[in-house]
This record gives structure tokens, C-alpha cells and sequence, in this order.
């Protein structure tokens, strides 16, 4: 998926649950200031990508496993 992609998705979703902006969705991608204003807010640092990295593998870990 692009980024642009990822953008326009999220913004998507945005309009249709404005709740979820603060509780659940989030969005980080590199870029630079060459990028517009769109995308600065999803413009992170190599720490929140690594937060956000942690955070995923650990509700991943967290998921009950499915036994076949």
C-alpha cells in the first residue's frame, strides 16, 4: 500500500468515526517537509515508529493463539 494510499484511507475512516482519531487509529510514515501539510501529522521519528512497532507486536503477542 503507498503511502498516499495510507493517507487518503485514514482520512477516510476519519470522517466516518472522528472517534477513532484519538482512540484507535494511527498512522506514522516517514517523509520530510517536502510533503504538505496532509501528511506532517503522520510524519514520525524513528522513536515513535519503534513505539509503534512495540505496541503492535505486543497486542499481537497479547492475541489468544487458535489451536487447529
Amino acid at each position: 500500500m503507498s503511502r498516499r494510499i495510507c493517507v487518503d484511507l485514514f482520512n477516510a475512516l476519519i470522517k466516518l468515526r472522528p472517534r477513532w482519531e484519538a482512540e484507535t487509529l494511527k498512522v506514522v510514515l516517514t517523509g520530510s517537509a517536502e510533503h504538505g501539510p496532509e501528511w506532517q501529522r503522520h510524519i514520525g521519528n524513528k522513536e515513535e515508529r519503534y513505539k509503534l512497532a512495540v505496541d503492535a507486536y505486543l497486542e499481537r503477542c497479547a492475541a489468544p493463539t487458535r489451536r487447529w
